[in-house]
């Protein structure tokens, strides 16, 4: 008696003999676990009503399935290991996974194929890339890769971790940046590399949107890439690229890869002095050129706050709330903040930096920052303050008075920054000894009094390995697989 032909939804870890008809979504190129000990390839299959499921192959199983399972085929698979998936890695409204064996059967189905239009395909635009940012959606992308940074590792909290960045650009005309992480940066960005001169056409999915880059995409353990997928929205790409040739070579040429945006980006305005900024009390927005370092040792960089309006609340992440000042239904969700001494010849005052600009100083974003604070590093800021040492910005501050416990208090916070000058250290040796020279015992005191005194956090602060930037966008990135 033959086995009848059922849907995804109707497979259980309970049923013995069961075969489903599906296409090929997704198929990764073998990587190896967080652990390094285990090799496996992840698969997305569809059925005819559209409905989808996670597949795995393992270890040497991989090799005997090298040349099955190909992109947007039609098979008939039987008996799978089917099993039932944590609920936290269930996509697709389908509470079970499948392991594929030596043990499964598959057939490539010539006469039934089905539809590609079944697995509605949709893929993330560029120019609203920044309404997207923390969303805990992942999102799919089709684009042409122009340009690639060297692939840097570093280490956090006694791991490594391997990053892999890419320029890419689509018929909107904006580059955005795709970052791989670990595993996913060694199989997926190898594919990548392997093309890069003939600025190919990719589909890569699940991916987070991160803040860095003022709109990035990230990987996550379930990211694949695609070269040249044989759908129609790639033969469109394809023949835009033809049409646009000379576009993307002149952007492929240009540098993508800088995360601060340059001076000419802020208006031509007056420069202040910190001096000035100090002793004026008509004017409460300064543009500053500046020197930075991290003297609050002990903060964590980053506060919970409302998904919202950003108001800070005391709560673990993603617990849900009624925000007090917004009124918006919310979550307590990370976000960036660091305390800065900035410093010119004329004196030096403290200031806070938030969100994106304090990524900028960071090369962190709070994801990264709580995932390392709730592992309890041994970090240093000394490698934050060493590179910060060799920098000169541009900043933009706001002054604002506030009175606590009935004593008026100066309060500096940074709405934007520029990096725009890399020193010698000759030239910084120099600078600090000439500002050591010109700022007097009045100007420090005065300095000293109209500090930020908010209070510190219990919490140690995180490592930035200099010359390496870290991105995360989510915290699967961190974790792996």
């Amino acid at each position: 008696m033959s086995t009848k032909m059922m849907f995804i939804k109707d497979v259980t870890s309970v049923i013995d003999s069961w075969k489903v008809r599906v296409i090929v979504e997704e198929k990764t190129q073998p990587r190896a676990s967080s652990g390094g000990s285990i090799q496996y390839q992840r698969l997305v299959l569809a059925d005819e009503t559209g409905q989808k499921v996670v597949a795995t192959i393992f270890g040497s199983d991989i090799g005997y399935f090298k040349d099955s399972f190909c992109l947007y085929n039609t098979y008939v698979v039987s008996n799978a290991k089917v099993k039932r998936c944590d609920p936290k890695y269930d996509k697709f409204n389908y509470p079970y996974q499948w392991t594929i064996n030596l043990k499964t059967a598959h057939n490539a189905e010539t006469e039934k194929c089905i539809a590609q239009s079944v697995l509605n395909l949709q893929f993330a635009t560029f120019i609203n890339l920044k309404e997207q940012i923390g969303n805990d959606n992942v999102v799919d992308i089709l684009a042409i890769v122009v340009d690639k940074k060297d692939q840097r590792s570093f280490t956090a909290g006694e791991k490594e971790y391997i990053v892999k960045e890419y320029a890419m650009v689509n018929e909107e005309k904006k580059v955005v940046i795709l970052t791989l992480w670990n595993a996913v940066a060694e199989s997926e960005g190898n594919i990548i590399d392997s093309a890069l001169d003939s600025y190919p056409v990719l589909r890569v999915s699940n991916l987070s949107v991160s803040a860095h880059y003022d709109g990035s995409f990230g990987s996550t353990p379930s990211t694949a890439v695609l070269l040249d997928p044989a759908i129609p929205e790639a033969e469109e790409l394809r023949i835009w690229r033809s049409s646009n040739l000379k576009y993307i070579v002149e952007t492929s040429s240009k540098d993508h890869f800088v995360h601060t945006e340059s001076s000419e980006s802020l208006p031509k305005e007056e420069i202040y002095s910190i001096e000035d900024v100090l002793k004026n009390e008509k004017v409460e927005k300064f543009t500053v050129q500046v020197n930075a370092k991290i003297v609050d040792l002990d903060q964590k960089f980053f506060y919970m706050a409302c998904g919202k309006c950003y108001s800070g609340i005391n709560a673990e992440h993603k617990y849900e709330y009624t925000c007090v000042s917004c009124k918006r239904s919310t979550k307590a969700e990370p976000r960036e903040k660091v305390h800065l001494n900035i410093f010119d010849q004329s004196g030096s005052l403290d200031v806070t930096v938030f969100g994106p600009q304090a990524i900028k100083i960071l090369q962190m974003d709070s994801v990264m920052c709580m995932d390392l604070c709730n592992a309890k590093s041994s970090p240093s800021v000394n490698r934050i303050n060493e590179t910060l040492s060799s920098e000169v910005f541009l900043m933009k501050i706001r002054k604002r008075k506030r009175t606590i416990g009935g004593i008026d208090q100066y309060v500096y916070a940074v709405g934007n920054l520029s990096r725009i000058e890399t020193v010698s250290k000759e030239k910084h040796d120099k600078d600090i000894l000439d500002r050591e020279e010109s700022i007097s015992p009045k100007n420090l005191e005065d300095s000293l009094l109209m500090t930020n005194t908010e209070s510190k956090s219990i919490f140690s602060n995180i490592i930035l390995l200099k010359n390496c930037t870290v991105l995360v966008s989510s915290s699967e990135d961190v974790r792996g697989i």
